[in-house]
């Protein structure tokens, strides 16, 4: 007699090696696909924010140079002479004697030393040449005093006036008693290894904005005696990412030649 016995059939419960070989290829795909889309994802913030940045800086330096511009009674660089410059200066409105008046006892359009020292005043390559009351380097000296008039014809009104800024024969044209006690000193924005500086006649020189691969000022004289002269300021500047971008403000100073208002 045969005997039979009767077995359970075996039940499979695992994966074999080529379905975790092929799963795990499969996740690794998906996992590289995932983490390069996520890459990307926080570069193109950064960007975004890094643009942000650039933007609101520029931003508050243009509105800084352009309160200086509105208030400024004289525009010394650009000029006429050479009307686009990498250059910004303008005088400081300050009232150094308390008087409740704006630089109206002044020697000198700038600071009666060659104009603004140490610059090129009329872009001529030449730094401070000629006569140090010579104020604009026009090779005439305080030719243009301060009478609302452009007396020279250079397209510039009272730019090179002397101890007497209104030609009426005294030093003291406040008549306060002292000579020259109100200055009209410049601020000054130029470029110095990528970085806007702002010079100041009381606070000295500072970084008003890094990463500057360009600065450019255009001086558009006033093209009739009813006319206002014009300043166009463009500034580029880049990103960490390498991103650049161009900034642009123009402003009609409404004081220019208003010495003492």
């Amino acid at each position: 007699m045969r005997t039979w016995f009767l077995g359970c059939r075996r039940t499979r419960t695992g994966f074999t090696l080529v379905e975790v070989i092929a799963a795990s290829v499969v996740l690794a795909a998906i996992s590289l696909v995932s983490s390069t889309l996520l890459v990307s994802v926080l570069r193109a913030r950064e960007a975004v924010v890094a643009q942000h940045e650039m933007d609101r800086h520029a931003a508050i330096t243009l509105l800084r140079i352009e309160e200086h511009l509105r208030e400024t009674v004289a525009i010394y660089i650009p000029n006429a002479h050479d009307t686009t410059r990498p250059i910004l200066a303008v005088a400081y409105r300050f009232d150094d004697d308390n008087d409740g008046q704006f630089d109206e006892d002044a020697a000198g359009a700038a600071d009666a030393n060659h104009g603004v020292s140490g610059f090129d005043d009329d872009g001529d390559g030449a730094v401070d040449e000629g006569d140090p009351a010579d104020d604009d380097e026009d090779g005439s000296v305080d030719e243009d005093p301060v009478d609302g008039t452009d007396n020279d014809g250079d397209g510039l009104i009272d730019e090179d006036f002397g101890a007497d800024m209104d030609g009426a024969g005294g030093a003291d044209d406040d008549g306060d008693g002292s000579d020259n006690e109100d200055g009209a000193g410049a601020i000054i924005y130029f470029v110095e290894d990528g970085d806007l500086m702002e010079w100041h006649p009381d606070l000295g020189e500072n970084v008003v904005a890094k990463n500057v691969t360009s600065f450019d000022v255009t001086f558009e004289p006033a093209v009739s005696s009813l006319g206002l002269a014009a300043v166009t300021v463009e500034i580029a500047m880049q990103s960490y990412t390498g991103d650049v971008r161009n900034y642009r403000t123009r402003i009609a100073p409404r004081n220019l030649g208003l010495y003492g208002d």
